[in-house]
């Protein structure tokens, strides 16, 4: 597959697939040394510190996440794990949010309790 690639300029798409900052040293190794041309699949926790590269026009496309796996099967109208992953995290979220409230309410309730015994 790689024999007829002999540098960047042979190259019309590199797809960076990261769960780190790999994407930014694609970025300043590759794009130093030529016009390649970058889009990153990566987890939503590194998405922040990749749009101001996606902003400049260095990354040219970005898909983040579940939320971007499920965009994607979207726009393709096919439903996978992108859109499985998504439901799942939305409970758990909503779960967490749910479980911190609950635990405030103690939280107070005990506070209010202690307060009247003193």
């Amino acid at each position: 597959m790689m024999q007829q690639i002999t540098n960047y300029n042979d190259i019309d798409l590199l797809l960076v697939l990261a769960s780190g900052d790999t994407v930014e040293s694609w970025i300043i190794y590759a794009q130093t040394k030529s016009p390649l041309k970058i889009a990153a699949r990566i987890t939503a926790v590194i998405n922040s510190q990749l749009y101001p590269y996606l902003q400049t026009g260095q990354l040219m496309g970005l898909l983040n996440g579940y939320l971007g796996a499920a965009e994607y099967e979207k726009l393709i109208g096919e439903f996978a794990e992108g859109s499985v992953g998504l439901n799942i995290a939305t409970w758990v979220h909503t779960l967490i949010v749910g479980l911190v409230i609950i635990g405030n309410i103690v939280f107070f309730i005990q506070r209010r309790r202690l307060s009247s015994e003193v």
